[in-house]
């Protein structure tokens, strides 16, 4: 289960992707195997990405909210699958999506 790009930024409250011409120099280059990797290995569905520029500002997302303890790629999709709003996904700790992510899993093997 993968997140689109785009949803992941919006969900995010970001700017979406930019446009190949409002790229420049290498971020007009076409995305990197490297880059596809990395992005498929955080739970980001890459189809929509196409160029380097819009893989680089997703990958340094990811790192940046993984450096502050918020929700990964994956517990986001997880969240949205499950109903919740993403004002109240804005507002969780990566340790906090994993008990309600955790919950979930109990819950499915109760029914």
């Amino acid at each position: 289960m993968k997140i689109q790009a785009d949803v992941y930024l919006t969900t995010l409250g970001l700017p979406p992707m930019p446009k190949r011409n409002e790229l420049s120099g290498w971020e007009r280059d076409y995305v990197t195997d490297k880059q596809k990797y990395v992005l498929d290995k955080h739970g980001i569905a890459y189809a929509r990405v196409k160029y380097k520029g819009q893989a680089s500002k997703i990958i340094q997302v990811i790192y940046d909210r993984d450096s502050k303890g918020l929700p990964s790629p994956k517990q986001i999709q997880v969240l949205l699958k499950h109903g919740y709003e993403i004002l109240e996904i804005q507002k969780m700790t990566r340790r906090e999506a994993s008990i309600v992510i955790a919950k979930f899993c109990f819950d499915d093997k109760d029914e």
